[in-house]
């Protein structure tokens, strides 16, 4: 073998190093730079979403859940922008003091980092899961602001499961 080759597996070769990056030079205004800035496309949020975003999530009672694509149709009947991804990217930056754990996705499961948390907590106020308990029953625990007709199962009540959950 000559002099001087690699004989270990490629991807155990320490290439490219990353000590050996160039530094970050030149136009502050792409792509690259916006994402260290903790902006992407679309997702920019300006304190009035910011804040109709929170107040509808320190809304949604104990042991019932909105989706991310309620809150965004909510909030944009209202400020006529945002969407789902934007109502994440508030939480993720800002949701620490509202009940985030009541915001789940379109299939009702919590975001999968922080899921053990948030269906504890879920739990405890009595919110209805699926079977495996890894969601929430959506059928049975969404909440729509100002919708709320006489009648509409509690979140602790006991039904059962519809089909799919």
């Amino acid at each position: 073998m000559p002099s001087g080759t690699d004989t270990r597996h490629p991807q155990s070769r320490p290439w490219p190093d990353p000590r050996h990056r160039p530094a970050v030079t030149g136009n502050l205004a792409s792509p690259d730079a916006s994402r260290a800035r903790g902006e992407r496309k679309g997702q920019r949020v300006d304190d009035d979403y910011l804040e109709a975003v929170l107040d509808l999530v320190a809304a949604i009672p104990p042991g019932r859940v909105m989706t991310y694509g309620a809150i965004a149709e909510h909030v944009g009947a209202t400020l006529g922008r945002g969407g789902p991804r934007q109502v994440g990217h508030v939480l993720a930056h800002a949701g620490g003091d509202v009940p985030w754990w009541r915001v789940v996705n379109a299939a009702g499961a919590p975001p999968a980092p922080y899921a053990p948390t948030a269906l504890d907590r879920l739990r405890g106020e009595g919110a209805p899961l699926v079977t495996d308990g890894t969601r929430v029953a959506l059928r049975r625990a969404l909440w729509w602001p100002d919708d709320e007709p006489s009648g509409w199962p509690t979140a602790g009540a006991e039904e059962p499961p519809h089909a799919g959950e």
